[in-house]
């Protein structure tokens, strides 16, 4: 398990993101997780079928699997230029891991 490492995912409402935000919760991470899908039946498929998967689905999945409790702010809609959750990912920044 790591300890006091942060990870930022984008596009995790489901697909990749959603898998390697989860990945990131069972090694331990405290996992931010953006995405656009806020609600489900909203995001549609090119055939119009509601495709599954929020990004808050998402980050209940990263803490069932062992990752760090999500602070309030964790769930940042991708389509927000600017959010209040800015700060808190500024105070984490020496604890990120890019790779």
């Amino acid at each position: 398990m790591v300890v006091g490492k942060v990870a930022l995912v984008t596009g995790a409402s489901r697909g990749a993101g959603a898998g390697i935000a989860r990945g990131f919760g069972e090694l331990g991470y405290t996992v931010y997780v953006t995405g656009r899908t806020m609600s489900p039946g909203k995001a549609k498929g090119w055939d119009g079928s509601v495709l599954p998967g929020t990004v808050a689905e998402t980050a209940a999945a990263v803490t069932e699997r062992g990752g760090k409790e999500l602070p309030s702010c964790a769930i940042i809609p991708t389509t927000t230029r600017s959010h209040p959750c800015s700060n808190k990912l500024n105070e984490n920044r020496a604890a990120w891991t890019c790779s």
